[in-house]
């Protein structure tokens, strides 16, 4: 209950210090040449900590999976916990079926 003149109103939020969110990207360019892009913000600041961008002949899972690697040594190397992690690229995914079957 909010009583006026008591104290202040502070916006609570998770403790984002040291978290990391990263963005893989991955464009084909040609026929067998892709695009790769990495962006990896700090998850308190906003700001863009890591940006880099190169060309490979991998397909999309192995150029991803390269990708991830980077950002993995990158958030070793400097002490900070990948937490979220977005990309362009579609992953397999394990999950239980809803469906009952006799």
């Amino acid at each position: 209950m909010y009583r006026p003149g008591r104290g202040k109103i502070e916006e609570s939020s998770p403790e984002m210090d040291g978290k990391l969110l990263s963005r893989i990207d991955i464009d084909q360019h040609g026929k067998d040449k892709r695009k790769v892009t990495i962006k990896v913000h700090e998850r308190s600041t906003g700001e863009v900590v890591f940006i880099a961008e190169y060309f490979t002949t991998e397909s999309e899972r192995p150029a991803y999976f390269t990708a991830e690697d980077i950002v993995k040594e990158y958030a070793k190397t400097n002490g900070y916990y990948l937490d979220m992690k977005l990309t362009n690229v579609e992953l397999p995914y394990v999950g239980m079926s809803r469906k009952r079957t006799r």
